[in-house]
């Protein structure tokens, strides 16, 4: 292949079936929609609508060709454990919905929320379904046969592309700023103290999910979930934590930081269930 071809990834990549993926992209535009106009309910019952849908996607391609007994075999535990991670995540974006109280707060609401007991059982929910994602894409590996060669190309585990990948999530974590121990004054994000032990470990795993699924993928399946949900990570740490700058000038007294709007909530929205319909493809 001489040149990058998007049409390549799409050949590879198996979704489920076409009327699931229906229901969840009309979820996730509905789920934005009313989040525009600030209703509530409505877009708290579409986000958990579209969780449950892509739990009932990674079911129907279990259940389509394959019995439960199926997974119990040791050869077939990725399945299981991408099962898993669907589930798990669906529940953790149950406590990620803020309250109605807190979203009451405007274009705070989210900050409001991240300080909250719920906010934090899904953000730990999400660092479990994120390494049940990471654990499937190893179940599969014979280490014995792991190679630490540059050069080797058909290793089980790719050592080379696991480190890289992990040193570019961490130049990318560094870069965006998000332990800044001070603010500084074109900081992009501003993460409480008491939560930067969460968000750390939950961007840690992140980075960790998508190098264990760029070393061992030997297409693009696991490769292109991985990345998607760890960019929504980036966008769902925006709309929660993320500074634009309002100010004039670098004095304090003219900085008015603002919260990200709903645009940068529904951009994370629209990766993540796209990432989350291609880990239901993986069962």
């Amino acid at each position: 292949m001489s040149a990058f071809d998007f049409r390549d990834i799409a050949r590879s990549v198996q979704l489920p079936n076409a009327d699931l993926q229906f229901a969840i992209i009309a979820c996730t535009g509905m789920l934005i929609v009313n989040e525009a106009i600030g209703a509530y309910s409505v877009s708290a019952l579409f986000k958990l609508t579209a969780s449950f849908l892509f739990v009932a996607a990674g079911l129907s391609g279990a259940t389509g060709s394959k019995s439960y007994a199926y997974f119990l075999e040791p050869e077939n535990r990725s399945s299981l454990c991408v099962l898993a991670g669907l589930v798990l995540s669906a529940i953790s974006d149950f406590f990620l919905v803020p309250s109605k109280q807190a979203y009451r707060q405007g274009s705070n609401a989210r900050l409001a929320h991240s300080k909250s007991t719920s906010y934090k059982r899904g953000i730990f929910l999400s660092i479990v379904a994120r390494t049940a994602y990471a654990a499937s894409f190893l179940s599969s590996i014979n280490f014995s046969n792991v190679s630490f060669v540059l050069k080797a190309s058909k290793s089980e585990f790719r050592s080379p592309d696991f480190v890289m990948t992990i040193g570019f999530g961490y130049l990318l974590i560094n870069w965006l700023g998000f332990f800044e121990k001070e603010r500084q004054f074109a900081s992009w994000f501003e993460v409480p103290q008491e939560l930067r032990s969460w968000l750390g470990g939950y961007l840690a795993v992140s980075v960790l999910m998508v190098a264990t699924a760029t070393a061992t993928d030997k297409g693009l399946q696991r490769i292109t979930g991985a990345w998607l949900l760890m960019l929504s990570d980036i966008f769902a740490a925006a709309s929660v934590f993320g500074v634009e700058d309002g100010r004039t000038s670098e004095s304090d007294e003219e900085w008015k930081p603002e919260r990200a709007e709903w645009k940068t909530a529904a951009m994370g929205w629209i990766i993540y269930y796209g990432g989350q319909m291609v880990f239901a493809g993986c069962v």
